[in-house]
This record gives structure tokens, C-alpha cells and sequence, in this order.
């Protein structure tokens, strides 16, 4: 008798943890966007929910990264503790997250809508309508065998464009408020797991990029959270990270990162950081002279035209964030090498002082020690 109830207590608890793991989300947070205006932010907050996230209430849902889910997207949106929509000008236009959008409010999922960076896109009442009266009927088709009507689509947009949106300034690497918004759209859920202890790391490297274009900013900081994933110290150079770390004639770091794009050779910030760091060996305006030469005291136009010649002469591939996070992974093993290649070959590298280790050096970078990678815009110039 004592076995038997035994027995059956045992097989209740069973039942009850299948049961419970069964009802659990899969996902932490849908994310829903419009590829073709925010694949690349897209990318960039699911890396800063998995940095602020519990581990252990599942992962951030992006399409790109779930193909074998993508038939049923609607599944996945009630498989979502919360759905995130990024908001774009054209996101409420694309019938796959008009889709994603109806399953959400259908499901009863919390949604939460958050504007990027500086963009406004319209959202009331009568813009949303005249976005729904705008598909065609293919669009209403693929609706009706997903299990959206007219009416339900209605519902769920005039209910989003009620919500208020929450900030997210992705172009503004380290600030609180990006903490804040995140905190808003975790809620309980919001821990900090970035690794922001310099400590271990044995390399240094500056990101160096157009600093005034959003996309660049992006990538930029991505790359940063994937180093510092792999114990590689980083830098940002930003307007605001570059005036931080000024320190007269010593350069900031030892290995660069420069991600190569149309407006780099425009921006006063990455043209100072660059002969900052390239001393020894002009797209610009005269106006912007001031901002170079208190980050790189002195500079001269033939000195920073010379210190663009090695950077522009490096080609090793295409880093796309946006693509299968596999392929990213795979593209920024190469990175990682190029990288950690760079400094222990550069001279410099073995002139650390006694006692220095933890603490950034003043060391001049060599041709080797650069690494370039291409972004989607960038031009040969």
C-alpha cells in the first residue's frame, strides 16, 4: 500500500513538471520588424535581450534565426512571452507582420512597441486604416489562411497604435536609457549579464566607424558585445567614447576595427582616431579640423590622408549581422582571428610595461594591427 501511493505521488510530480515544461514559453521575446528597414537593429536588440535576459526563460524569437519556423509564425508569437514590434515607417504595411501583429493581440501576448532611435512613424487611427484598406488581395488571401480577418487585423493595429511607444536609441552606445527601455520590455525579467569586467582581457580593440550613420552604429556595438563575449576588450569610437578617452599623445589602443563605409572619411571622429593611432606612417572639411586635432594633437591633412591609405587597402569579407545568426557566427570566427593575429604580431605588442596589464597602454599601431570589414553601403574610395 505505502509503494503504491508512493508510486502514485511520483507519477503526480511527473505529470506536473511535464505538464508545467509543456505550458512554458519558448521565447522570451518575439521580435517583429520590417527587414528591409530594421534587420540590422533587429539583430542588435535580440544581442542586448540576451544580454539582459534570464537565461533561463528562453530566448529571443527572430525570424532569420528560426527557419524552421518560419511556416508557422503565428505559433511562434503564442509560443512568446512578450511580442516587441520595432517600429518603421513601413512595418504596418508588410502582410507578414500585419500577420505577426493580429496572432499577438489574438493570443492576448503583452505587446510592446519601441521606436528606434530619432525615427518617427505614424500610427493613428487614420493612418492605420488607410494601411489596411491598402492591401490588396493577395496580401488578404495570405491573411485568411492564417486566420486574420479584416476585422481582427483592425483590432490589433488600432490596439498597438494605442500603446505608448518606448525609446530605444540604439544609435547611442552605453546609454541609460537603452538600459531603461529594456527594463520596460523584460520587465521581472531584466538582469544584466553584459561582461563589462576588463580584468581577463589580453586584447584591446577600437571600433572605429561613421559615427552619424544609425546602421553603422549598430554594427559597431554588436561586434563590441561579441568581443567582450570573448574576452577582448573594446572601445567605441563615437563622438562621445572618443572625447572620454583622450589621453594627450598616447593612443587609446593597440588592434583596430574599422568597419568601411561611404561616410567614414567624413566623420571628424573616426578620421582623429585613426591618425591617432597611425601617427608614424583627405575626404574632410576644413571645419572639422578642430574635433581631429584634439582627439589626434597636431594633425595635419597629408598626415590623416596617410593614415586612411592602409585602412582602405584592407579587404577581408563581408560581416552581415542581419544574415542566419550561424553565418554571423562563422564570419566573426574570421574576425576574432584577424584580430587577435593583429596583436600578437604587432611590434608594440611586446612592449607592455611590468605591472600594466590590466590597464591600456600607450601603444602606436602598426599596418598589421588593422582589420577592416565592409558594411552593406560601403564604396571603394
Amino acid at each position: 500500500m505505502v509503494v503504491c501511493m508512493v508510486s502514485i505521488t511520483i507519477l503526480g510530480m511527473l505529470y506536473r513538471a511535464i505538464l508545467f515544461a509543456f505550458r512554458r514559453k519558448k521565447y522570451s521575446v518575439f521580435v517583429s520588424h520590417h527587414k528591409a528597414a530594421a534587420a540590422v537593429y533587429a539583430r542588435h536588440v535580440k544581442i542586448l535581450l540576451e544580454e539582459y535576459s534570464c537565461s533561463n526563460n528562453g530566448v529571443p524569437f527572430l525570424d532569420v534565426d528560426e527557419l524552421d519556423n518560419l511556416e508557422n509564425l503565428s505559433y511562434a508569437v503564442s509560443c512568446s512571452q512578450r511580442f516587441l514590434l520595432l517600429l518603421t515607417d513601413r512595418v504596418f504595411s508588410r502582410p507578414w507582420c500585419a500577420i505577426e501583429i493580429a496572432a499577438a493581440h489574438q493570443r492576448k501576448v503583452p505587446m510592446i512597441v519601441a521606436q528606434l532611435n530619432d525615427d518617427r512613424a505614424l500610427c493613428d487611427t487614420h493612418s492605420l486604416r488607410a494601411v489596411i484598406e491598402a492591401f490588396g488581395p493577395t496580401d488578404r488571401m495570405v491573411f485568411s489562411q492564417n486566420g486574420v480577418s479584416q476585422e481582427q487585423l483592425e483590432q490589433a493595429y488600432l490596439f498597438v497604435g494605442a500603446l505608448v511607444p518606448c525609446r530605444l536609441p540604439l544609435n547611442d552606445a552605453g546609454s541609460t536609457r537603452i538600459q531603461a527601455c529594456l527594463q520596460f520590455i523584460l520587465s521581472k525579467d531584466f538582469t544584466n549579464n553584459s561582461r563589462n569586467d576588463k580584468q581577463d582581457a589580453s586584447l584591446c580593440a577600437s571600433i572605429i566607424f561613421d559615427s552619424n550613420d544609425d546602421v553603422d552604429c549598430s554594427i559597431a556595438q554588436v561586434c563590441s558585445t561579441l568581443l567582450r563575449r570573448r574576452d577582448v576588450d573594446t572601445i567605441i569610437c563615437n563622438s562621445e567614447a572618443v572625447r572620454r578617452n583622450i589621453r594627450g599623445d598616447e593612443s587609446m589602443l593597440h588592434v583596430g576595427l574599422v568597419l568601411i563605409s561611404k561616410g567614414l572619411t567624413a566623420d571628424p571622429y573616426a578620421l582623429g582616431s585613426i591618425t591617432m593611432m597611425q601617427r608614424e606612417k583627405g575626404a574632410h572639411r576644413e571645419k572639422n579640423m578642430g574635433i581631429i586635432r584634439k582627439i589626434a594633437p597636431g594633425a595635419m591633412t597629408e598626415e590623416i590622408a596617410e593614415a586612411l591609405k592602409p585602412i582602405f587597402r584592407i579587404l577581408a569579407w563581408e560581416f552581415k549581422i542581419e544574415q542566419n545568426w550561424l553565418l554571423v557566427q562563422e564570419q566573426f570566427k574570421v574576425l576574432v582571428h584577424r584580430l587577435t593575429r593583429a596583436g600578437v604580431s604587432s611590434p608594440t605588442s611586446q612592449c607592455r610595461p611590468e605591472g600594466s596589464l590590466h590597464r591600456r597602454p600607450s601603444y602606436r599601431l602598426v599596418t598589421e594591427a588593422w582589420t577592416a570589414v565592409w558594411s552593406n553601403r560601403a564604396t571603394r574610395a
